[in-house]
């Protein structure tokens, strides 16, 4: 892992501390102790649901990414799990969840995936995991409500963020000139400062991978079943996620109601995490979900019933992630 990695790993590390520290400090109503009250009384059945939600959000996005492959003829690409964990795990340590599909192509790569298809099928199910959200969130928009102004205005933002990114994924996919144009730049510009050397070898080289990039997006249109089948996967995923919170509400004795308030209200703090560079959403994504709780539950509990659904759903959703990465490397370097 290069010094860049490593940076954003500590700053990541650091910033999910002072997540937990500023929502510990700042609410006169929370205790540690409190916290471990609710874990400790919560039924284990719910506990362990919760568990299988957060590790459906790392199988689903796998999945997706095995199927494309297999309808384009790779039957061979068969580790979803380890890709589905790349992406998160990188995701969660880099800027924009920018190192997120480059560790998942990497793996894909090895699996003997030419990297101009591996591409293709990451940024089609980049189109889809973002419509799926999308979906979610505008089947819920009826119940918008419990946040504050700052919150909604946050919300409506990765509403619109989300929108941009699906038609700019989907015109990548479809032009292929863009994304060529954009490499070429990019190398262009390292040229300049004499970080990459023979810029004409490396633009030919795009050009030829393009080649490869237009016939497989070709292919890819021209399977709708494929398509509506990813999409439907990634729906799958998103409920997953969002699942976790319900499991846990369930789990507190809190009842189905609640629980399905608490659902919807996950919907729109994915939305509105989006709108944030932050590694992993850490601190938007706490103030999102703190200030919906606080609509249900009051503010006494909402502290900690947050730090209990935002540590599943995503600190031992990292953490996991990081194990099946790092187990498969290890093994990858005895063979």
């Amino acid at each position: 892992m290069d010094r860049k990695k490593i940076g954003w790993g500590i700053a990541s590390l650091a910033i999910a501390f002072l997540t937990i520290w500023t929502i510990s400090r700042q609410s006169e109503y929370f205790s540690f102790q409190h916290l471990l009250e609710v874990i400790r009384t919560a039924s284990p059945f719910w506990m362990v649901l919760a568990l299988l939600c957060m590790f459906g959000f790392i199988w689903f996005e796998g999945l997706a990414i095995v199927r494309i492959a297999h309808h384009l003829g790779y039957d061979e690409t068969n580790r979803g799990t380890l890709y589905g964990a790349a992406d998160i795990f990188f995701s969660a340590i880099t800027p924009s969840a920018s190192g997120g599909q480059p560790a998942s192509a990497f793996f894909m790569i090895k699996d003997r995936m030419p990297g101009s298809v591996a591409t293709a099928v990451l940024i089609l199910n980049l189109i889809m995991y973002t419509l799926a959200l999308l979906t979610i969130g505008l089947i819920c928009l009826p119940w918008f409500s419990g946040f504050n102004q700052f919150s909604r205005i946050v919300i409506n933002l990765g509403f619109l963020l989300l929108v941009v990114l699906a038609t700019c994924f989907y015109l990548l996919l479809k032009k292929g000139q863009i994304l060529s144009g954009f490499l070429k730049a990019i190398v262009k510009g390292l040229e300049k400062i004499h970080i990459v050397r023979r810029g004409d070898r490396v633009r030919a080289r795009i050009d030829q991978l393009r080649a490869d990039y237009d016939d497989c997006a070709k292919i890819i249109f021209g399977k709708k079943k494929m398509m509506v089948e990813v999409y439907l996967i990634n729906l799958a995923q998103r409920i997953s996620q969002m699942g976790v919170s319900f499991m846990v509400f369930m789990g507190i004795g809190r009842g189905a109601r609640e629980a399905i308030k608490v659902f919807i209200l996950q919907s729109f703090v994915a939305i509105g995490s989006n709108c944030i560079p932050i590694p992993g959403a850490m601190g938007i994504a706490d103030y999102l979900m703190i200030d919906g709780f606080t609509d249900i539950v009051g503010q006494a509990q909402s502290g900690g019933l947050e730090m209990v659904t935002r540590g599943i759903a995503f600190y031992i959703l990292v953490i996991l992630s990081g194990i099946i990465v790092l187990v498969n490397v290890l093994k990858g370097k005895r063979k």
